[in-house]
C-alpha cells in the first residue's frame, strides 16, 4: 500500500500528464474500497490477530483501518495533482470531489464507514469554501441533512455526523465568526446574531426528536439531555451577549451603557429562570424546573454581589424590584403545585 503510493508520488514529479497520477490513485484505492464493501463491519478495531473462523465476525485490524481512512487523503492529493492552480482557485473543490463518491457508496447502501468519510469531507469542503456566518449556516444545514437522512433511509449513523457537524458550526460561530464581527453588525438582527439564532433553532430541533433515538440505546438520553443543555446555554448567554452589545452600540456614555445593560441582563436571567420553572411545572419536567432554580440562583447572586454594588440607585431599585417580582411568582407556582398534589 505505502510502496504503491510512494511510487505514484515519485512518478508524479517526473511526468507532465498528471491525470495519470489520478488514474493510478484510483487503481490503488480500488482494492481498499472493495475490501470495505466486502467487510463492512469496522468496529471494534483490533490490534491482535484472530483465528480465521472468527475473523469475518470481528472488526477491522489496525492496518485495515489505516489503509481505508488514509486512502481519501491520498486521493485528495492525487486529485489536486491534476490541476493544482485551478483547484486552489476554488477552495473546497478537492474535498467535495472526494466527498461525492464516498457519500454515494455510503448511502446507496448502508456503509457507515464510507458515509462517515463522505460527511467529514463535505464538512471540510464547506469550511474551506465559506467563512463567517455563511459557513455556520451551511454547517447547520448539513447537520439537519444528516439527521433527516436517518429518518428517510431508516439509518442510525447520520445522527453522529449531525452531532459533529453541529459542534463544528458552534465552534466556528464562537471562534472565527465572532472574532470577525464588526461594529456595523447589529445586535439581535445582525448576520452573526441570526447565525446564533439558527444554531439555537437547530439544536432545539435535534433535541426535540430530529436526532434519531434508538430503542435500548443508553446514549439517547445522554445526547438529548446534552442538546437541551446546549440550547439553554445558547439562549441564556446568547441573549445576554446581544443585550450588552445593544447598549454598547447605542449613543450612550460608557457608564450609562454599563448600568442599563446590567439591569437588562439581570431582568433577562430572572425571566429566563421563571420560564424554565413554568415549563417544568407545565409538563412535569423536574430537570427543567431545577435548571430554572439554578439560573434564578445565579441571577440572585448577580443582583446581590454586583448590581447592588455597581449600579446607581434607580437601577438598584429596578434590579431588586424585578428580583422580588420573580421570587414571588416562583413561590406562587410552588404553592399552587403543593395545593394540586394535596388535592
Amino acid at each position: 500500500f505505502s510502496g504503491g503510493w510512494w511510487l505514484v508520488a515519485a512518478a508524479n514529479d517526473r511526468i507532465t500528464a498528471h491525470w495519470a497520477t489520478l488514474v493510478a490513485g484510483v487503481i490503488l484505492a480500488a482494492p481498499v474500497w472493495w475490501h470495505g464493501i466486502r467487510k463492512p463491519r469496522v468496529l471494534p478495531i483490533r490490534v491482535q490477530p484472530v483465528a480465521p473462523p472468527s475473523e469475518a465476525e470481528s472488526g477491522w485490524s489496525a492496518g485495515e483501518a489505516l489503509y481505508f481512512f488514509a486512502t481519501p487523503l491520498l486521493l485528495a492529493w492525487a486529485v489536486r495533482a491534476v490541476a493544482p492552480s485551478r483547484l486552489d482557485d476554488t477552495p473546497g473543490l478537492v474535498a467535495l470531489i472526494i466527498a461525492i463518491p464516498y457519500l454515494l457508496a455510503g448511502y446507496l447502501r448502508v456503509f457507515p464507514h464510507f458515509a462517515a468519510i463522505g460527511a467529514a469531507a463535505a464538512g471540510v469542503a464547506v469550511s474551506q469554501h465559506w467563512d463567517g456566518p455563511r459557513l455556520v449556516w451551511v454547517l447547520l444545514g448539513l447537520a439537519l441533512l444528516w439527521a433527516t437522512l436517518d429518518h428517510r433511509l431508516n439509518r442510525t449513523d447520520g445522527r453522529w455526523y449531525s452531532l459533529f457537524t453541529l459542534a463544528a458550526a458552534l465552534q466556528f460561530l464562537f471562534d472565527e465568526a465572532l472574532q470577525a464581527r464588526g461594529a456595523s453588525d447589529a445586535a439581535f438582527t445582525g448576520a452573526w446574531a441570526l447565525a446564533l439564532w439558527g444554531a439555537l433553532a437547530t439544536t432545539v430541533v435535534l433535541a426535540a426528536g430530529w436526532w434519531k433515538s434508538v430503542a435500548g440505546g443508553d446514549e439517547t438520553r445522554l445526547v438529548k439531555s446534552g442538546l437541551w443543555l446546549v440550547a439553554g446555554a445558547l439562549a441564556l448567554f446568547g441573549v445576554t451577549g446581544e443585550i450588552r452589545r445593544y447598549f454598547e452600540l447605542r449613543s450612550l456614555t460608557a457608564e450609562t451603557a454599563h448600568l442599563a445593560s446590567g439591569l437588562a441582563v439581570s431582568a433577562w436571567w430572572l425571566i429566563f429562570a421563571a420560564a424554565l420553572v413554568v415549563t417544568g411545572f407545565r409538563w412535569s419536567l423536574k430537570p427543567v424546573r431545577l435548571a430554572g432554580l439554578l439560573v434564578a440562583g445565579l441571577a440572585v447572586l448577580k443582583v446581590v454581589m454586583f448590581d447592588l454594588s455597581s449600579l446607581d440607585a434607580l437601577y438598584r431599585v429596578g434590579s431588586v424590584f424585578i428580583l422580588a417580582l420573580v421570587a414571588l411568582s416562583l413561590a406562587y407556582l410552588y404553592y399552587r403545585s403543593d395545593r394540586a398534589r394535596a388535592a
